[in-house]
């Protein structure tokens, strides 16, 4: 008898996502021998060394990411890119974190949530296309003559979006996304894991906690607002470099599950 298994696309944003995303395939393998045909991943990082150097082991190998499956989204030469658009397409950016952009050369987004969105902005195309690749490869209709595996929920598709509210990638980017998924195809269940401060509180050090917090504080401010956005009520156009604007008309997830370190009895992890 087949397995029956719905239509998924597992999304892993900035340091957080990547780990949760390899952590995930590596559960699809060991469960099934294999990645099934209709379940997808992709990891989006604004942090090259991630992509190519880091891997997991499971009870069937090494387990890692394929080229297909990460999108990188760094920028270089990104402060004379914000200087010649700033006005255009960038005009949210907040002046004293200008200066910040300097850092977006591929080593991360350095904590800072607009720089995340500006990588998000500046590889906009980039990540559009693997998303559509990605959907495309797992509605490919072939899947339904697979004798191992069985389609279920008919044609919709689960969206599984991991991120950190406490970096810069995942916290700053996730909810651009989450809109220009909607924009791509209509039939999809969004949903977002995101991980809270107390997590990372709980074992950095020094500087590096400085904006796991204030991070937090302003993506749940923005995600509170749009998640109680009535279908219709508002209508917020975002313009992006490549010329598409997309209209914010509605909330960005389906659910949203917030992830602490402590159990129902108060115990830390």
């Amino acid at each position: 008898m087949a397995t029956e298994i719905k239509r998924s696309l597992y999304i892993g944003l900035g340091g957080t996502g990547m780990s949760t995303l390899l952590s995930t395939k590596r559960f699809f393998v060991e469960t099934y021998g294999e990645v099934p045909p209709m379940i997808g991943f992709l990891g989006i990082d604004a942090d090259r060394d991630f992509f190519t150097n880091t891997t997991i082991d499971s009870k069937n190998g090494k387990i890692k990411l394929t080229p297909n499956e990460f999108c990188p989204i760094i920028v270089q030469n990104a402060l004379p890119n914000f200087k010649k658009y700033k006005n255009q397409y960038y005009d949210w950016l907040p002046p004293e974190n200008v200066n910040s952009l300097a850092g977006l050369a591929g080593d991360g987004c350095g904590q800072v949530r607009s720089n995340g969105r500006f990588s998000f902005f500046h590889r906009f195309n980039d990540i559009e296309q693997h998303i559509q690749r990605q959907l495309v490869n797992i509605t490919d209709a072939t899947h339904t003559d697979n004798p191992k595996y069985a389609v279920i929920n008919g044609g919709k598709i689960d969206i599984h979006m991991i991120f950190s509210l406490s970096g810069g990638t995942g916290c700053g980017i996730f909810l651009d996304l989450a809109y220009l998924l909607k924009e791509i195809q209509q039939n999809l269940n969004i949903n977002a894991y995101a991980v809270l401060p107390d997590v990372f509180d709980a074992f950095l050090a020094g500087p590096a906690k400085r904006l796991i917090y204030p991070n937090a504080y302003g993506a749940l401010v923005d995600l509170d607002y749009l998640m109680h956005i009535r279908v219709g009520e508002k209508n917020f156009p975002i313009n992006y470099p490549n010329g598409k604007t997309i209209n914010i008309d509605e909330p960005p997830f389906r659910t949203v599950v917030l992830i602490d370190n402590k159990n129902k009895n108060g115990d830390t992890y």
